[in-house]
């Protein structure tokens, strides 16, 4: 019982989960682990599985965090290239090179941002579910 099963169990978990409803893939969680476990190892078992999920859905709270991603600073060095393109435009100089760089920073900005909403909603799926089994696994060493 390494945390590299654990860590697998959880995937696959995860992507029954996905696939499947909660009670579904808690159920197939149940089956590996009793086909694996047995007794008192696999109340141990479970109740590590419940730890690393709730760790896992912590660890996913703060991967939600735009600034724990490279895009942020893409993002900014973008939107500062976008600014002083305006800025030179505004002033009269339009040259290819300002309107080259203008539209190369609006388009920086805009694949920086649709990338760190993608990272958000699919860390707050991932906590979700990790957080749920977490619960899942509490309610029934509770029973």
């Amino acid at each position: 019982m390494d945390t590299y099963t654990i860590d697998i169990e959880i995937e696959h978990y995860y992507g029954d989960r996905m696939a499947t409803s909660s009670r579904e893939a808690c159920r197939r969680l149940y089956l590996r682990a009793i086909s694996r476990f047995n007794g008192a190892e696999l109340e141990k078992y479970l109740h590590r599985v419940q730890n690393h999920a709730a760790v896992y859905a912590s660890l996913n709270r703060m991967l939600q965090s735009p600034f724990r991603h490279v895009e942020t600073p893409l993002f900014l060095s973008s939107l500062v290239l976008f600014v002083a393109s305006v800025v030179m435009a505004s002033n009269g100089d339009t040259t290819p090179m300002i309107a080259g760089g203008m539209s190369a920073a609006a388009v920086g900005m805009i694949n920086c941002s649709r990338r760190l909403f993608g990272y958000r909603k699919e860390y707050a799926v991932r906590e979700a579910v990790f957080r749920e089994l977490a619960e899942q696994l509490n309610e029934e060493s509770t029973l």
